[in-house]
């Protein structure tokens, strides 16, 4: 499938949130302090396990399905779509599974957080499946975008999954696995469009949410600007606006 079927835009919750997440953990592991320099033998030399931090992640909407004209050739493109993030928090990870009708092989297009090294890329796994290598695409403010082939054997499995396991690396060299439900893939991939009202409602939420992520950071500015001896901060550049979805066909 040609990757510019992507042109499609994706039904954002606000990704903007995507580059305030702390890939990270307070637990930062006390620098190892500097030994004296001895090369062991190759067959003896031992290497650190990684660290690797699990993120369980929840669906911050329901999975929903847009399709609209294909750019390419004509005929319909559909995408399967939904946001995850840690409970009670906002989105960290979308997932976005695109197909051409009558097609059957599909794309998978991820959006990850900023705050990760690029060039190892990311690893994914079904279930407990083993693990494939990925790259990004590329990267902007408000997150990191990728998007790969899915065949038709590995679409199949996905239908069929209960988990999508994503593991990053973050700046400090750990890596951190995000597991994301797939419960309910199969039935909003499968199915028809979702409902127009129900895509408005998603976006009203997203923006909702959007809003109060907004009011809450100017909020601790003020307060931060507030105490004494405080260095006035300088002023918030506003997050662009997530686009709109297409509308459903």
């Amino acid at each position: 499938m040609n990757m510019r079927l992507m042109n499609m835009k994706l039904l954002h919750l606000p990704v903007i949130v995507l580059a305030a997440f702390a890939v990270a953990t307070h637990a930062d592991a006390a620098k190892a302090k500097k030994k004296p320099e001895k090369k062991p033998e190759p067959a003896k030399a031992a290497t650190a396990p990684m660290k690797i931090v699990q993120a369980d992640l929840v669906g911050n909407s329901p999975w929903v399905k847009i399709c609209g004209k294909n750019p390419q050739g004509g005929g319909q493109l559909c995408m399967t779509e939904r946001a995850f993030g840690l409970a009670n928090q906002p989105p960290v990870m979308i997932i976005a599974v695109y197909q051409a009708v009558g097609k059957k092989d599909a794309v998978l297009n991820l959006n990850l957080p900023t705050g990760l090294l690029l060039r190892p890329g990311y690893r994914i796994a079904i279930d407990s499946s083993a693990a494939e290598p990925g790259g990004f695409d590329y990267c902007l403010p408000n997150g990191c975008f990728s998007r790969g082939s899915l065949p038709a054997p590995a679409l199949e499995k996905l239908t069929k999954s209960k988990e999508l396991h994503v593991s990053v690396q973050r700046m400090d060299g750990k890596i951190v696995t995000f597991n994301a439900p797939t419960e309910g893939f199969a039935k909003a991939f499968t199915g028809p469009a979702t409902d127009p009202k129900v895509l408005a409602a998603a976006q009203k939420k997203a923006d909702d949410m959007r809003a109060a992520l907004m009011k809450k950071a100017e909020q601790e500015r003020q307060q931060l600007e507030a105490k004494p001896g405080a260095t006035p901060a300088a002023g918030a550049t506003p997050a662009p606006a997530a686009p709109a979805a297409p509308a459903a066909k």
